[in-house]
């Protein structure tokens, strides 16, 4: 009997951890989503971007000119915000008295909306 005992004794402590691996398992909990790109609007961004004088050197189109091309920056909305506050080279610093936060939101936003210079279009073909 003891014998017994002892074998169905070692059965179920082999059969649970078994028994645990065929438990359901929790699936990990989804990575946070990456920020979104900021909203603004673009067309109020043109009109800062035309008022403030980005034109200037970037362009009317954001294409660059006398500074860089600024068209579909890839640049992250605060990282943009942070160089026009304290911009590098020969680009006069926005303050916040300047250029509001909310304006430059939308500036970035007019940025993303540009489509690429035409040199950077595929070309269409003709029959």
């Amino acid at each position: 009997m003891k014998s017994a005992l002892k074998v169905i004794a070692l059965t179920m402590a082999a059969a649970l951890p078994l028994a645990a691996l065929a438990q359901p398992q929790k699936a990990p909990a989804p990575a946070p989503a990456p920020a979104a790109a900021a909203a603004g609007n673009a067309k109020h961004g043109l009109q800062v971007f035309l008022t403030v004088g980005c034109y200037q050197c970037h362009g009317t189109m954001g294409h660059g000119g006398q500074g860089p091309n600024l068209a579909r920056l890839k640049l992250p909305p605060a990282a943009f915000q942070a160089l026009v506050r304290r911009p590098a080279g020969n680009m006069p610093a926005f303050s916040e008295n300047t250029l509001p936060s909310a304006d430059l939101t939308d500036v970035y936003a007019y940025l993303q909306s540009i489509p690429p210079p035409l040199e950077h279009r595929p070309a269409i073909l003709n029959d």
